[in-house]
């Protein structure tokens, strides 16, 4: 008999275009129930607002593909020429002119797209315009975090009240249940890390830019028109677009010509409709990490470089988190029945960074708040139509959506961070900065206070659907702690900052040097090799100050305890008012 078993599940990301919608470009297998968009329809909609119902009607239950389809007709072939999204949503409730979706759009719709019924994901192939074989469906969870082994998986948390009413019959006990609002709550603890690619959620924004080397393709591409923040499909200037070197699969470097920034990402399709080299649209991998003006200068990476290139990534803070979509599949030990989860909208409440003497850099989510997770369990026997009227699918969350297995995954291979790697700065700044050389251990913690947010909202599954409509961001908090080693001892009169009693000083003022408050500063720093670093700074500018929003980092406690240890140590614990990570490696991509 064949089993599931935890080493065979697989945990991949993909980071969401709006707030819930999990980005995958996906085709379907057509029925006969098609209809067309009253209207353009912006990325992140829950309901659709359509013309008259052709071979219908659609039924509460169905699946149906939105655009591709050329206008006017019912076909699904999807044309790699064309510059239609598409992707598949199912039905949660529906009048004659609207239907509302399972969850957000991921994509912006225009005015009579064609809103077609599906019967099954539709997984192919096909040539596009330059020769090259694309995968039409596009699975944007397709990162890992790093090396892990265990994982809680945001399943569905249902509130169900017990509700007593006076009868001779009860008993004392309650007489039925009402289902309440439901929860999803996940974690990924002690992720070994390979990269930094899970580092930026809980902080905001990553910029990423190559740092050495000309590794440009020839022709000169702009933005035709500005792009948005989770747009995955970017138009470039038309005939003005030529470069032998624009393919699926390529790199490209995003850099925008008004606010001097810089973006990296891996293409999934181009568009030439003349097939002669003059391209128009490009599609991504993965949605644009921040909003691009028009002109912006799209630079091809050419392909020999980039397996040898260096790109420097740097990840600060922003108000509002980007949100994650967690794939989550497990495969039997006979490889034929792989059961899918996949959760929405999760955004990241608490992170840890840490590493101990003779370990390796951990990292984990340690909490992290979802809006609902999917399944591809069809049906139940003992369920009844009148959950939905499609009754062949019966279960509640289950959706069509691509089986991505290993080998659509983007695997790391690189070594991981060591601790006996890294290097431990408190106080100083530039030259002046002083290595903390007995650091044994250490903890940053990353609070963001998420809170999901319930709102009156109706035609979520009859009623069954009753997740969170949103989350939102609460305050943000840093604490770090570590473990030292006291350093080499000096008179009571020195001054230095890097001995013995710089820590009880510290903890003395209170980082106010006479000024106001201030703070020091700390730089955590993991040299893996040349041109192959991560470093943490607190604060982000590397600079403790006085002022608004300049201080560094604030010891509350570094006791100096008598105990049996062979030196002095102290466990100490501080509060820093913000940070920034700065990544150098040959990963060209950041999602």
């Amino acid at each position: 008999m064949a089993i599931y078993r935890p080493d065979q599940a697989q945990l991949s990301f993909g980071v969401e275009s709006v707030q819930g919608a999990d980005a995958e470009l996906l085709d379907g297998t057509p029925g006969s129930t098609y209809s067309h968009l009253e209207g353009a329809h912006a990325k992140g909609v829950t309901e659709l607002t359509i013309s008259t119902v052709t071979s219908g009607p659609f039924v509460v239950g169905e699946f149906v593909r939105i655009g591709a389809a050329i206008s006017g007709s019912a076909s699904s072939t999807v044309s790699l020429l064309t510059v239609i999204p598409y992707e598949i949503r199912r039905i949660e409730y529906l009048t004659a002119t609207t239907l509302k979706l399972d969850r957000p759009t991921a994509f912006p719709h225009a005015d009579n797209a064609t809103v077609l019924e599906v019967t099954a994901a539709l997984g192919t192939t096909m040539a596009d315009g330059g020769g090259n074989t694309v995968d039409i469906s596009i699975p944007s969870a397709r990162f890992v975090a790093g090396s892990y082994a265990a994982v809680t998986v945001p399943d569905m948390a249902p509130t169900l009240e017990p509700k007593y009413f006076l009868g001779n019959t009860s008993k004392r006990n309650f007489t039925t249940l009402y289902k309440g609002q439901q929860t999803f709550a996940g974690s990924l603890p002690g992720v070994t890390l390979l990269n930094g690619w899970m580092l930026r959620f809980p902080i905001g924004k990553v910029r990423s830019g190559i740092t050495s080397g000309t590794t440009y393709g020839s022709g000169n591409i702009l933005l035709n028109g500005a792009a948005a923040k989770g747009d995955m499909i970017i138009t470039v200037n038309g005939a003005g677009a030529t470069d032998t070197n624009l393919n699926v699969l390529d790199i490209i470097e995003i850099t925008d010509q008004v606010n001097s920034f810089t973006g990296t990402y891996k293409i999934s399709r181009v568009v030439d409709p003349l097939a002669d080299g003059a391209v128009t649209t490009i599609f991504l991998e993965t949605p644009l990490k921040e909003a691009y003006t028009d002109d912006s200068v799209v630079d091809v990476m050419l392909a020999a470089n980039v397996s040898g290139g260096v790109f420097t990534h740097t990840i600060t803070e922003s108000n509002i988190l980007d949100t994650l979509t967690w794939h989550l599949r497990m495969l039997d030990t006979d490889e034929a029945y792989p059961f899918v989860r996949r959760s929405l909208g999760g955004m990241v409440d608490t992170m840890s960074i840490a590493a101990s003497e003779g370990e390796m850099l951990q990292a984990g989510w340690d909490t992290m708040n979802f809006m609902d997770t999917l399944h591809n369990l069809e049906a139940q026997d003992t369920s009844s139509t009148n959950i939905y009227t499609d009754s062949a699918r019966n279960l509640p969350g289950f959706s069509l959506m691509s089986d991505i297995d290993e080998t659509d995954i983007d695997f790391p291979l690189t070594e991981p961070y060591y601790f006996s790697q890294g290097i431990v700065y408190i106080g100083g700044e530039g030259a002046t900065r002083q290595e903390f050389a007995r650091i044994r251990d250490f903890s940053l913690s990353i609070s963001n206070a998420t809170e999901p947010k319930y709102y009156v909202n109706s035609g979520r599954g009859g009623g069954r659907r009753k997740g969170p409509s949103e989350i939102r961001e609460g305050r943000r908090e840093y604490t770090f702690s570590a473990t030292v080693a006291l350093p080499d001892s000096e008179a009571t009169t020195g001054t230095g900052i890097g001995t013995a009693l710089e820590l009880y000083k510290q903890l003395l003022l209170e980082g106010d040097y006479g000024n106001g408050a201030q703070g020091f500063n700390v730089r955590l720093e993991f040299i893996r090799g040349t041109s192959d670093t991560m470093t943490i700074d607190m604060p982000g500018d590397a600079v403790a100050a006085t002022g608004l929003d300049e201080a560094g980092v604030f010891l509350r406690s570094a006791p100096l305890p008598i105990t049996e240890d062979q030196m002095m140590q102290t466990s100490i614990d501080a509060v820093a008012r913000n940070i920034k990570i700065t990544i150098v490696d040959g990963e060209p991509v950041y999602p």
